[in-house]
């Protein structure tokens, strides 16, 4: 005899980008699943499987995960032809080194405590970080003043190569 399915509830929790907003229905192929809708850090929702985002198998509503953004995504912003801006790039990269334990310097970033503060990760995220950092020059990364500071307001500014190579941490990180 089958159990009786049990939803678990999700609403305001985080799964790398998404946040549970509300429960959206059921899917059914074969198997019985909660559909929920979720808020993604760059503004978008998404309708998904609560199971695949509890698993870690669906982490953003794609613009982490270097697909094209549509024009009509003013929400993404700063799409250029059928490209991400490298302001926008900047933006994304910050986040998943920072939050995302799979990205390969999570480790330096995230790994080591250093965040991404509230409001350059929020609904308006991408908006706040571009009012405040500008649009990113041409040659230029973001760059921490204090290196081993959060990425926020008064400590992030554009950077060459070579004035971040003169600006590292002086913490040792094990291998």
């Amino acid at each position: 005899m089958k159990t009786p399915y049990a939803a678990i509830d999700i609403t305001g929790q985080r799964f790398g980008f998404l946040t549970g907003v509300r429960r959206d229905g059921d899917m059914h192929n074969g198997r019985k699943r909660t559909m929920w809708l979720f808020r993604c850090d760059c503004g978008a929702e998404i309708r998904r499987d609560g199971w695949l985002v509890r698993a870690g198998r669906c982490r953003s509503c794609g613009c982490a995960t270097g697909a094209l953004v549509s024009l009509n995504r003013a929400d993404h912003g700063h799409a250029r032809t059928e490209r991400k801006s490298p302001t926008y790039s900047t933006w994304v990269a910050m986040r998943v080194r920072c939050t995302d334990p799979d990205a390969d310097n999570f480790r330096h970033y995230g790994g080591r405590g250093i965040r991404v503060c509230e409001q350059w990760l929020g609904d308006d995220g991408f908006q706040n970080f571009l009012a405040d950092m500008g649009e990113r020059p041409a040659g230029l990364t973001i760059d921490r003043i204090d290196p081993d500071g959060h990425y926020e307001p008064g400590n992030c500014r554009w950077a060459d190569r070579s004035t971040q190579q003169r600006n590292k941490s002086k913490k040792r990180i094990a291998a």
